[in-house]
């Protein structure tokens, strides 16, 4: 069963987390790495996110 992001207080799915990335010089593009802050959430900024199934 498919799994989404949301935010334990408010409810939303708008769920935000920075990364590093690096160039690949064969792919000649940036390559998602890892997350260097914890996610949370764009609506109402909580830390508090859940894996849920999704609908």
């Amino acid at each position: 069963m498919p799994t989404e992001k949301r935010c334990k207080d408010c409810g939303s799915t708008e769920i935000h987390c920075q990364m590093l990335a690096h160039w690949d010089a064969e792919e000649d593009d940036w390559v998602m790495g890892t997350p260097v802050d914890p996610p949370f959430c764009g609506d109402c900024h909580s830390f508090e996110i859940e894996d849920v199934e999704a609908d």
